[in-house]
């Protein structure tokens, strides 16, 4: 996790705190009051929009937000807004990544169906290697 020091170093770089105070509009004196660890939300989300970096992980770094804050959001806003393509490709990208139990995947639906575990489990290990009749 990144600290509050590392963010405020990476976000302003070489800035001077004149620069910093011009360009997000948080007051110098406040500036060198809080700098790093003492920062509003308000005061972070300032920096991360003057300096167009994700307010988010200014956020995170503060310990205003923790990942799994950000990681709830995301996860459901991502999925939300994904299309039907990328949620296929996710899905397909998944089941690969599952070795030789997805290989079940690799059959047509209407062979995988009617199975129970143990037919499944011997599908994963022998692909297509059911008949229709194995189903019944």
């Amino acid at each position: 996790m990144t600290t509050m020091k590392t963010w405020i170093s990476k976000t302003i770089g070489r800035d001077s705190l004149r620069d910093v105070s011009k360009r997000s509009g948080i007051g110098l004196s406040t500036l060198s009051r809080r700098l790093p660890d003492d920062l509003t939300p308000e005061q972070v989300i300032s920096l991360a929009h003057a300096y167009d970096v994700p307010a988010i992980e200014g956020l995170v770094a503060a310990g205003y937000l923790t990942e799994a804050d950000v990681i709830d959001v995301a996860g459901h806003s991502a999925l939300s807004d994904a299309t039907d393509a990328q949620l296929a490709e996710e899905v397909l990208r998944r089941m690969k990544l599952g070795g030789e139990s997805a290989q079940v995947y690799d059959l047509p639906i209407s062979r995988v169906g009617g199975m129970d575990e143990d037919e499944r489990r011997a599908a994963s290990h022998d692909q297509g290697g059911l008949e229709e009749s194995d189903l019944d």
